[in-house]
């Protein structure tokens, strides 16, 4: 008999809130990149024959139908657990738990389920509910947890199923498997199981800890605990998670309970079909396109249903990123992107990595690329326009990076940046996956998390120096190159077309060039200028200067507020922002490549943002 059971409240009194892991998620695409990516790696390591098959389906119940899926979801017994969690109401979550309660207690109001299915993988194996090795247990009952055998996977913290949780209105989530319940199975099996995360709390004088989970009453270390529900055909047909092992195909499926998209709160079933789709396509476009001639790996399908019946069906294709599909197998037709249909690439940027290893850390040789192409503006969505697609393997974008400068008008840009399994299938390729794998947050939406490399001697400063080798290179395919060496600062305000005559004030001879204007915007009243600094006889110690940007000419409070800076180079050991401007500091190097956003004071009108005369005051710091 299928119930929920909550693990026991700690003898020692211990106590936990919600779980905060959750709030890592809150990123665009953040559900379907997770939900996706698990499916698409499952897929990409079963080596299927044909192309694996996802399925997201939206399922929209009232009335009788809602009471039935309740009932067979044992509601009245996880509800004592749900409203004593949140029965102070004091916390955010809390208050949004209460309202998802009343809603679910309310028989006529729409109850939405959202489940994400695969078919090819060979689903939740195994009999043993226990074993700490298995995808069941890393999936259903533990937190934190990953497999680190697979290389190739795009996950690393075992944090990304939180999100699936942070999706629900009840932090509740079901899983569905079809699958071999032993290893000489001929015949498969379906299984199914759940898990509640909410926070400790009492019901009927109990003391419980977080974690409640669903399934059949059984036996673990003397106490009472849940277990997998294997071929029950009824309940899982109810709970809508059937599958037939005569007709369909093994895999594992994952129901979000009263789906929740702080995006699209009020919008219809077929609205929300339709944004789901359009993250599939926008960070899974590699793995739907076909390369040199090999199908994609997998389809992705969406469908929509009102009370069973079904209301839309969405199929999910990478047309919409014909252009940055382009940008990966085009061939280069140009040095530099000058005119339209333009492509420029380097596929062979140097780099050092870290090969990370449980022992040890050794630094290996390894190269990465870029491509890109000029397309007419009006081609790519706003959000695309003049971005690369950061990739690791020819699955999942992890970020789109926004490039800092313009193309010539009527022309924007767009590319990719490979790396990884993107890049080759050569060892080095396995190694820099990994590397910046790790160097990614759990929502693997940037190369900039440091909690995982920040103990490992070398490691930030060679993802940095990464980050930097490819942002030149797209420089350098997209704005011809200025031979500006060995000129002496005279104006930055007439080298960034600023009108007027700045003057810079050096300690020491300083030489900057390739200076530029990347934007302005008006409405913040701030221009953002990259540059590049040369000076001489520095390198060989350590040194530390403070830059100062004013407004040129005799006006008070002239200085220019330093909002932000970003080092291209790698080679700045430390920055640091104060009222007083821009301080770097540096060892065994004369060179720093860097971008600044700049605040002009209240005083300058909007319309005279960009008409500046600006002057950069470097001034040594002692004791440096």
């Amino acid at each position: 008999m299928q119930t929920w059971i909550f693990d026991r409240g700690l003898a020692s009194g211990r106590t936990s809130g919600a779980s905060q892991t959750g709030q890592l998620f809150s990123g665009p695409g953040s559900l379907v990149k997770e939900g996706i990516q698990n499916a698409v790696d499952k897929i990409s390591n079963a080596n299927l024959s044909e192309p694996g098959e996802i399925m997201i389906t939206l399922h929209e119940l009232t009335g009788a139908k809602k009471s039935a899926f309740l009932t067979d979801l044992c509601w009245q017994d996880l509800k004592k657990h749900v409203g004593s969690a949140c029965l102070d109401g004091q916390a955010p979550w809390q208050t949004q738990m209460i309202k998802r309660y009343d809603n679910i207690e309310n028989i006529d109001k729409p109850l939405r389920v959202l489940t994400f299915s695969d078919y090819g993988p060979e689903g939740l194996k195994g009999d043993d509910d226990f074993d700490d090795n298995s995808d069941f247990m890393r999936l259903c009952r533990s937190e934190h947890s990953t497999d680190h055998e697979k290389d190739n996977r795009s996950g690393s913290k075992g944090l990304g199923k939180t999100v699936f949780w942070k999706n629900s209105g009840i932090n509740t989530v079901i899983f569905g498997s079809l699958t071999k319940r032993n290893p000489s199975d001929e015949t498969l099996s379906i299984r199914l199981f759940g898990q509640s995360l909410l926070s400790s709390h009492t019901v009927d004088s109990r003391k419980h800890q977080s974690a409640g989970f669903f399934g059949n009453l059984g036996r673990n270390e003397d106490q009472d605990c849940a277990v997998s529900i294997w071929n029950d055909y009824g309940i899982t047909g109810s709970l809508m998670l059937d599958r037939n092992p005569s007709t369909e195909r093994s895999g594992t499926s994952v129901m979000i309970v009263d789906y929740q998209d702080e995006d699209h709160d009020d919008s219809c079933g077929e609205d929300v079909i339709s944004s789901l789709r359009d993250d599939v396509e926008k960070w899974f476009w590699p793995a739907l396109s076909s390369w040199h001639g090999v199908p994609p790996i997998v389809s992705v399908k969406l469908k929509f249903y009102l009370n069973h019946e079904e209301q839309q069906v969405q199929v999910a294709t990478s047309d919409s990123y014909k252009e940055f599909r382009d940008a990966v197998t085009a061939d280069p037709t140009a040095a530099v992107l000058s005119n339209l249909n333009d492509r420029a690439s380097n596929d062979n940027i140097d780099v050092k990595v870290m090969k990370i290893d449980k022992d040890k850390s050794s630094v290996i040789d390894a190269k990465i690329g870029v491509r890109l192409c000029a397309v007419s503006s009006g081609t790519l969505k706003n959000e695309l326009r003049n971005t690369v697609a950061l990739l690791r393997n020819l699955t999942m974008v992890i970020q789109y990076e926004p490039l800092k400068f313009s193309l010539a008008d009527g022309i924007e840009a767009c590319g990719v940046v490979i790396t990884g399994y993107a890049h080759g299938q050569e060892k080095s390729d396995a190694i820099t996956h990994n590397f910046l794998r790790q160097c990614e947050p759990p929502a693997h939406d940037n190369w900039k998390y440091n909690d995982d490399i920040k103990h490992i001697h070398g490691a930030q400063s060679k993802r940095d120096s990464l980050i930097a080798a490819y942002q030149k290179v797209v420089k350098q395919l997209s704005i011809a190159e200025v031979n500006t060496k060995g000129r002496p600062v005279g104006a930055l305000g007439a080298m960034l077309r600023f009108h007027g005559k700045g003057k810079v004030r050096p300690v020491r001879k300083v030489f900057l060039s390739e200076t530029l204007l990347v934007s302005r915007n008006l409405k913040k009243g701030q221009i953002v200028v990259s540059f590049k600094l040369n000076f001489n006889n520095a390198g060989i110690v350590s040194w530390s200067r403070k830059l100062i940007f004013k407004i040129k000419g005799p006006t008070q409070n002239n200085r220019l507020k330093v909002d932000d800076y970003r080092d291209f180079s790698g080679k700045c050991r430390a920055s640091n922002i104060d009222s007083d401007g821009l301080t770097l500091k540096a060892e065994g190097s004369t060179f720093v490549d860097g971008e600044v956003t700049l605040s002009v004071p209240d005083f300058v009108t909007k319309k005279d943002v960009g008409n500046l005369a600006v002057d950069i005051v470097i001034q040594d710091i002692k004791g440096a």
